[in-house]
């Protein structure tokens, strides 16, 4: 399946869930895994007010959503999604790598109080 593909199928969705609020990830990446293969779940958790050690911690072992609220480098007026692939630090500033959806390879942003959420998902068979 392609990027494009897999990003409309979750964006219907989330839309069935009732939108984009970052409550209604849980039970949209259930019903996709759910939907693709039935011998696999997800266990999905939301956080809010993520600190970068959590963020750092979560992607030593997997990726996790990673959120920018509105305000960041992504828009001034709404939020936007990521998947956070690994962090680095540099000089004393902390960077998120990303597959943002608007780039073909990682991208990295530095790490602010905009980065208001994240999930957590683990598969299990």
């Amino acid at each position: 399946m392609t990027f494009h593909g897999v990003e409309s199928e979750v964006d219907a969705l989330i839309k069935t869930e009732g939108g984009y609020a970052n409550n209604n990830i849980p039970n949209t990446i259930k019903n996709y895994v759910k939907g693709k293969n039935s011998s696999y779940s997800a266990s999905v958790t939301n956080k809010w007010s993520p600190t970068f050690s959590n963020v750092k911690t979560e992607t030593a072992s997997r990726p996790c959503l990673l959120g920018f609220a509105a305000g960041s480098d992504y828009s001034d007026k709404e939020g936007h999604m990521t998947v956070c692939v690994g962090t680095r630090t540099a000089s004393n500033v902390n960077y998120c790598k990303l597959m943002d959806g608007h780039n073909t390879s990682v991208v990295e942003k530095q790490w602010g109080s905009y980065n208001d959420f994240m999930s957590k998902v683990t598969l299990s068979k």
